[in-house]
């Protein structure tokens, strides 16, 4: 890496975010932006479009390494994405903040799908380069929102037999085809997600890059707790459906009808009704609902867990996942998408199958869940040694120092062409 000559181009990390609703986005950023802090003479900056009804004004923050732009979104942000007058508007209102911000010949950093219109909208005033950061696959939110068009999608693309017209039915917005075809580098987080781009999409594999996430160790010495009266096991995520709590407290059922206790610590944000209802639901389940929780506290959850637990349907560089495998946890993991790019069966985690049917739809396999539980609990050393695993995968390719290079890696190769 040719940090030398990089340092004449100024690097523009952008996202657009809610500010109630923080994400596997929001600790990528954290991650990039203390890896972008470490380096000498990078310059950067941080322009934050955020949805936070106590802020109606910009805000411009200065950290010791770089300046942050806070920006306000309209209340009405869903109405804006839809349609192209209101995004023009908007940008035009933005545009005087940003002008004197941005160096000629920077590379704008997208992280979120929405925020092509303002970068486009600055590409034609700023000679720049735009590298699109594909954290997620917008298309299979679908499982949450329109469980019907997802089962019709995810059989589409199972088929193999994605014809030029079906593919504009993978676009959740008005832009989403814009930050595929007009960025100049599509940054994806893990190997399917390139595949989607390249057999799906059409995107030539030529402006396609693949950058594990990856995160500075915080797991100090690994010890976990010595006492194995009951056996603690850790969820960490949101309560939405493509998570798959649901499939978990299912497979503790059958644990526990097996004659074996478990309990599970559930870490991430949910409502009173969420969690009333799952607690009178499974009340006969050792369930310990923590809501959302800093990560120091989320550090001491898992030292004293023996193992992570993972069901979800739709998942790409999971960063839960890899908290747990930088903290030497064995994992029950579902089988899709990144999560096995992450997780190789029976060495760092037991995988979990999912099954699909356009009738029944895409749910995972409670009664093997249940059986890989089982088996952690009564392997003691295989679960160990699994731990052990998982900590050498986190080492080898998803620290900071490996994701640093890999993407200052493509912002060189931009800075190169322009």
């Amino acid at each position: 890496m040719r940090k030398d000559h990089f340092v004449r181009k100024q690097i523009v990390v952008m996202v657009m975010s809610d500010e109630s609703n923080f994400s596997g986005v929001g600790r990528f950023l954290q991650c990039l932006l203390d890896g972008l802090s470490s380096l000498e003479k990078i310059r950067f900056c941080y322009i934050h479009l955020v949805q936070d009804k106590n802020q109606i004004f910009v805000k411009k923050i200065k950290h010791p390494h770089f300046v942050e732009v806070r920006i306000p979104l309209p209340l009405n942000m869903s109405e804006m994405i839809r349609q192209g007058y209101w995004s023009e508007a908007y940008n035009l209102s933005v545009y005087p903040y940003l002008k004197d911000l941005l160096e000629d010949g920077c590379i704008l950093h997208l992280n979120t799908v929405n925020l092509i219109d303002l970068a486009l909208f600055l590409k034609k005033r700023k000679r720049c380069s735009i590298v699109s950061h594909l954290h997620c696959l917008p298309w299979k939110a679908n499982y949450n929102t329109n469980r019907q068009k997802f089962n019709m999608l995810y059989e589409l693309q199972r088929s193999g037999k994605v014809e030029q017209k079906d593919i504009s039915r993978f676009f959740q917005i008005r832009s989403e085809a814009d930050f595929y075809f007009k960025s100049d580098r599509i940054v994806c987080v893990t190997e399917c997600a390139r595949k989607f781009l390249r057999d799906i999409l059409r995107i030539p594999d030529s402006k396609i890059r693949v950058v594990y996430n990856g995160m500075r160790d915080k797991a100090g010495e690994v010890v976990h707790r010595s006492d194995t009266s009951l056996f603690q096991l850790v969820y960490v995520g949101t309560l939405s459906a493509s998570k798959g709590l649901p499939f978990i407290l299912e497979a503790l059922k059958l644990v526990q009808s097996w004659g074996y206790r478990a309990k599970l610590k559930i870490a991430g944000k949910t409502t009173d009704r969420m969690r009333g209802f799952l607690q009178s639901k499974y009340s006969h389940l050792d369930l310990d609902f923590l809501g959302l929780v800093p990560f120091e506290v989320l550090a001491d959850i898992y030292r004293t867990s023996d193992a992570g637990i993972i069901a979800s349907l739709q998942e790409q560089c999971s960063y839960a996942a890899i908290e747990m495998m930088m903290f030497g946890l064995p994992v029950v993991s579902t089988e899709v998408d990144g999560l096995r790019e992450l997780f190789t069966d029976k060495t760092n985690a037991l995988l979990v199958p999912v099954k699909f049917s356009l009738l029944k739809g895409l749910g995972a396999d409670i009664e093997r869940m249940a059986k890989q539980i089982v088996y952690l609990m009564t392997h003691r050393l295989q679960t160990l040694c699994m731990g052990r695993n998982g900590r050498k995968q986190y080492e080898n390719r998803y620290t900071e120092e490996v994701m640093m290079k890999n993407i200052m890696d493509v912002f060189c190769e931009l800075d190169d062409n322009l």
